[in-house]
């Protein structure tokens, strides 16, 4: 492509890529110039550029997407790829305009792409904070992240803080005030440049300020998603949970085989789980299924939607490792036991090897215990030691297709070290600075004590005496164990 010969700042000619002397153009508020330069070109990212035109003259609505659509066609026959983003500022709205059409799969599998491939993946990781937001997700992430802090920050471009104010705007423009002092000033440093127009003159709409120089259109940029109150896209997230129920059956599932064996303390020394890929057939039942490797668990069937957020966390316990065999160097995948068995807890499809019961993991955290002893208490953490073969995770049977799995974070190792295996004792005359420590400590973990009506502000919790029914397939039929 030829290259347009201009003037720099020194008087100087100097040779430029036409679409960034568009680009150009455009950011700097020269609309009617862009669009001239734009309509000699027919490459494809000259598209989302006319897109992002296209709306600001006041266009019909759909056309702007059209534009988009019909770029990304031609830029994945120019780089022989179907995973394709635009690399430039005008490609950033491609995923709004998307959301403001509430094609909510579309515009993540373009966020994610843009992340993945553009110099602007930080805008592209900002936005899809946004569409988590017009899923019906909240806010509070976004909110967290992006503080007025960061807009003043010189490790962020000035022109960043615009987004910023724009993702604000968008998901709850009354906290658009918390931003004002910082915003302000990106908004003078962004007029003395006076290279950013197009972005200047929208922040300063956004701050309800007389820009420096206006820049006529018939639309903002703001405008190109519809802002809704917080309640309103949750409540149009439920109706599409609910609209989607009856077609989201989904044609292929991960069940996992496992095995372990106990300890003479009754944990776990050890399991042995393998992901098993199966179909939906068309009388509506299960393939045997086929194993899965681990490379393709973790590499490849992460993005896969028929997954379920356990199948995600147990690809996020694989692990590389290597070692010698013989003289030669080997690399193999494997499963980091600890997290594994964390990551599957509540999983639906869990079966013990060999048999067609379903077996059930769920998580607790360790508890502090007060027994009263003679002349005085004993204070233990239960379990007492968080040495097993897991790191970090003790793992009991409690039952057979019942497995009880116990995490210690920093916190817990640190009541540990401590209290020790054996717990601590306190005498009598101790049990009030006792009972005011545990107070303080019972908003870390559960509290249980013999001794609660003696002083111990801790909850009650009645025991469940309801019958327990298990259903799980047997033979032809099924067997139904109850217990209390």
């Amino acid at each position: 492509m030829a290259k347009k010969h201009i003037r720099n700042a020194s008087g100087e000619e100097e040779e430029i890529e036409p679409f960034l002397l568009a680009e150009s153009l455009l950011l700097g508020g020269e609309l009617s110039e862009a669009a001239a330069l734009a309509s000699e070109f027919t490459e494809a990212r000259f598209f989302a550029l006319r897109a992002v035109l296209a709306w600001l003259e006041g266009e019909e609505e759909g056309r702007a997407l059209e534009l988009y659509e019909e770029g990304l066609k031609r830029l994945r026959k120019e780089e022989g790829a179907r995973k394709v983003t635009f690399d430039s500022f005008c490609g950033l709205f491609h995923p709004l305009l998307l959301l403001s059409r509430e094609q909510h799969k579309k515009a993540a599998t373009v966020l994610s792409t843009g992340i993945e491939k553009s110099r602007l993946a930080s805008v592209y990781t900002l936005f899809r904070l946004v569409a988590d937001f017009c899923a019906g997700k909240g806010s509070e992430r976004l909110f967290s992240i992006y503080t007025p802090e960061m807009c003043v920050d010189p490790a962020w471009p000035e022109w960043f803080a615009v987004f910023i104010a724009l993702a604000v705007y968008w998901t709850d423009s009354e906290r658009l005030e918390e931003y004002r002092p910082a915003l302000l000033k990106t908004l003078e440093l962004l007029e003395t440049e006076g290279k950013l127009n197009l972005l200047a003159a929208e922040l300063a709409d956004l701050l309800e300020v007389t820009p420096a120089r206006p820049v006529p259109r018939q639309r903002s940029l703001a405008s190109l998603l519809p802002r809704k109150e917080e309640w309103m896209h949750a409540l149009s997230a439920l109706g599409e949970l609910g609209r989607g129920a009856k077609t989201s059956e989904k044609k292929r599932r991960l069940i996992w085989e496992c095995d372990w064996e106990q300890d003479d303390k009754g944990r776990l020394k050890s399991v042995d789980f393998s992901p098993i890929e199966q179909v939906l057939q068309a009388p509506g039942k299960w393939s045997r299924g086929r194993a899965v490797a681990l490379k393709r668990l973790r590499n490849e069937l992460v993005p896969q939607d028929w997954l379920t957020k356990q199948d995600v966390a147990a690809a996020g316990a694989v692990e590389e490792a290597g070692g010698y065999d013989g003289w030669y160097y080997k690399r193999w995948y494997e499963f980091n036991p600890g997290k594994l068995v964390k990551a599957l807890a509540g999983h639906p499809c869990l079966f013990r090897r060999g048999e067609e019961w379903p077996v059930e993991i769920f998580l607790e955290e360790p508890r502090l215990e007060i027994e009263k002893k003679r002349g005085g208490y004993r204070v233990k953490l239960v379990p007492s030691s968080s040495s097993t073969s897991f790191s970090g995770i003790v793992v009991t049977e409690e039952g057979p297709n019942r497995l009880k799995a116990v995490a210690f974070e920093e916190k817990h190792l640190s009541l540990l070290s401590l209290l020790g295996e054996e717990g601590l004792y306190v005498p009598a005359e101790g049990k009030e600075i006792l009972f005011n420590t545990i107070k303080s400590l019972a908003a870390l973990l559960p509290v249980t004590s013999e001794q609660n009506a003696e002083g111990l502000d801790a909850a009650q919790t009645e025991p469940d005496s309801r019958i327990s029914v298990q259903l799980a397939p047997s033979g032809e039929g099924f067997s139904i164990p109850l217990a209390v």
